[in-house]
């Protein structure tokens, strides 16, 4: 919308995402999902660190710093950190471990690999506390449905758990759901 209006007025911003969810690489995914941000972390920090002309050592600390700091930028919490760390690693390891093995990988592996970790990384994005993302991913395992005892289900727009949905309940809060500031659903 925001495009089409400014098109509109004659005026042209920049791609700020380019298909992020057709990548084959967590470096790929990354250049192509928040440009902006991304050219920013890039030309005003992890250039001026040294980038990529780096020794290995010196090329994994940037990597981890601007990470952090991506991370950080997003929230103060230790989630966003550790977000940007996944995020970091997962990159270094592609640019010194098994980047050139990925690139040689059957497209369909590549793709597989570039959408899982994201959404992997999503989860701890995503979650307020390391014990909530710890829980998602022990549902995601697959090792036994639904969410451990203790994990809250808390900001779920989704109904509890074997009831059929409603018209409306993506949209409303379902009454299991206690912090919801908002008033009660009927």
């Amino acid at each position: 919308m925001r495009a089409g209006l400014a098109a509109m007025l004659g005026i042209r911003f920049h791609e700020n995402f380019n298909f992020p969810y057709v990548s084959r690489s967590a470096r790929e995914f990354w250049q192509r999902w928040h440009i902006s941000l991304g050219s920013w972390f890039r030309d005003y920090l992890y250039i001026p660190l040294g980038g990529s002309r780096v020794r290995p050592a010196l090329l994994w600390r940037n990597l981890m710093v601007v990470w952090a700091l991506t991370g950080l930028w997003h929230g103060a919490a230790w989630t966003f950190v550790l977000w940007g760390l996944y995020f970091g690693v997962i990159i270094g390891l592609e640019r010194s471990l098994y980047g050139a093995a990925l690139a040689r990988a059957p497209r369909a592996m590549q793709h597989l690999y570039g959408v899982i970790v994201p959404v992997l990384g999503w989860v701890l994005f995503r979650s307020t506390s390391l014990h909530q993302a710890g829980g998602y991913y022990w549902s995601m395992s697959g090792l036994r449905p639904g969410l451990p005892p203790g994990i809250p289900r808390s900001g779920s727009p989704c109904k509890a758990p074997g009831s059929s949905p409603s018209p409306g309940s993506f949209w409303r809060p379902a009454r299991h759901v206690r912090s919801w500031p908002g008033p009660s659903a009927p």
